[in-house]
């Protein structure tokens, strides 16, 4: 393997994106590290693979955070109170008003929440535990969602928080949703509420409670720590408040 050979097959391709590129250059450097260890190349070779640079390439961030007044029109949404909808109101006030995944709220059970304490123990990405707390209105919906859990059955247990509902209007609490559930939670949710604007994601949900507190003032550290993240830089990428300033001053032009 020569650093010939590299630059040859990488300006001999018709990239479609620098993505694509920077993929294969990043394997062929893997490769060519794999060979200098088993001694197949030497190392001035090696150096002169590593050496190849990446394309750069830069994409505007992925999903968004919703304003105020469309978590209202959602929230309004699920008024009802059948054993659906007081379900999936406790879900969608956990993802917003607390930030957890969507695998999270999957994968709670009634062990890891205090109700007493308002806090519940996640764990989260990479078996990484953190403990969240919920906000006055996160915390009477729980309690209202506890509530028709006992109805529901003859007495509380130890299962998932939110179970599976099947057709027949019973509730599986020892059978944790699928993370496609959730989602399915949020677009159906989406086509029932009036006056949203565009897609919206469970994850969107995650980027609206970073957001939100960001443009709180609240320390960015403290925010890491609710939402599990190794760094303060990928909670950086969650926040979409400069967006919003962006458009708040565009809309101050002058024609």
């Amino acid at each position: 393997m020569q650093p010939n050979h590299v630059t040859v097959f990488l300006t001999a391709q018709s990239w479609g994106s620098a993505r694509t590129y920077n993929c294969y250059l990043s394997a062929l450097k893997s490769v060519a590290l794999n060979a200098w260890r088993n001694k197949q190349i030497d190392l001035d070779h090696f150096q002169r693979i590593k050496s190849l640079k990446q394309r750069r390439v830069f994409r505007a961030p992925s999903g968004r955070a919703i304003s105020s007044e469309e978590s209202a029109s959602l929230i309004k949404s699920l008024e009802a109170n059948s054993l659906r909808t007081v379900r999936n109101r406790a879900i969608f006030y956990l993802m917003l008003g607390c930030g957890l995944r969507r695998a999270e709220v999957c994968e709670l059970k009634v062990k890891q929440v205090s109700l007493k304490n308002r806090s519940a123990k996640i764990i989260g990405k990479g078996n990484k535990e953190r403990t969240i707390y919920f906000p006055n209105a996160v915390l009477d919906v729980l309690k209202i969602w506890f509530e028709f859990r006992q109805l529901n059955k003859n007495e509380i247990d130890a299962g998932f928080v939110f179970g599976r509902i099947d057709n027949k209007q019973r509730l599986h609490l020892d059978i944790a949703l699928d993370p496609s559930s959730v989602t399915r939670i949020i677009e159906k949710l989406v086509a029932e509420t009036e006056n949203l604007e565009g897609r919206l994601t469970p994850h969107d949900l995650r980027r609206t409670f970073a957001t939100r507190l960001i443009s709180k003032n609240v320390d960015i550290v403290e925010v890491q720590k609710l939402m599990g993240h190794a760094s303060v830089a990928t909670t950086g990428n969650y926040v979409r408040k400069d967006e919003e300033n962006l458009r708040k001053a565009a809309e101050k032009a002058d024609l």
